[in-house]
């Protein structure tokens, strides 16, 4: 039995993905920013002064954050970051020092702009992973990127940010969710993608023994 028979072939994916950012660019969605001026810590994350917290709060879906660290002078390049299954950010504005807007987004409001959001947690780790084939794709990483592409909206309308010129970075989950960007905003702006020991990757070929066990 071959067991790639089970997965999505190249077409159904990219309709997938077309999906997502489509409709991303028709969901309503508002915001509120928070600038910190102070050391602001998100688990082992720490911010410094030219990081603003954005709550996102689109239409008919939960509210999530993303971290925004803007350049001082634009326009610039847009370099976007994903967390890891734990919901965790690693990295700081190191970035922004370089001339980078940097945009750090965690999806699905596991992360409230101070810490994880720890009672979604199931059995140790976050449900995005089940929920996508017990929903059949439409929920699980199908919100946790259309989240993703909602903030990528918003920061691709600052006026300091250059519109083709969007890279991604991430590890592990955020290595595997930096792929799909990467091939969801492909011909949209996509120019570097950075993903670092990638999961979500190759299922049929290593199979599942949950998230932590492969």
């Amino acid at each position: 039995m071959n067991k790639h028979n089970f997965y999505p072939n190249e077409n159904e994916i990219t309709a997938w993905l077309d999906e997502i950012y489509e409709s991303a660019q028709k969901i309503s969605f508002r915001c509120e920013v928070t600038s910190h001026t102070t050391p602001h810590p998100v688990a082992d994350f720490y911010f410094f002064q030219t990081v603003k917290t954005v709550k996102f709060i689109p239409e008919g879906m939960p509210e999530f954050y993303a971290y925004w660290s803007p350049v001082l002078c634009g326009p610039a390049p847009l370099a976007v970051q994903v967390p890891g299954y734990g919901a965790e950010l690693c990295g700081g504005n190191v970035l922004t020092s370089e001339g980078i807007n940097t945009l750090y987004i965690s999806p699905l409001g596991y992360c409230d702009g101070v810490v994880s959001y720890n009672e979604k947690r199931v059995d140790g780790s976050f449900p995005v992973l089940p929920d996508t084939p017990l929903t059949g794709a439409k929920g699980g990483y199908h919100d946790w990127l259309l989240e993703a592409a909602i903030a990528i909206r918003w920061a691709l309308g600052q006026e300091s940010v250059l519109k083709d010129r969007l890279s991604f970075f991430g590890t592990s989950q955020g290595g595997g969710g930096t792929l799909l960007l990467g091939s969801l905003y492909s011909g949209r702006g996509t120019r570097c993608v950075a993903a670092e020991e990638p999961f979500l990757t190759d299922f049929a070929t290593i199979g599942h023994r949950g998230a932590y066990g492969m």
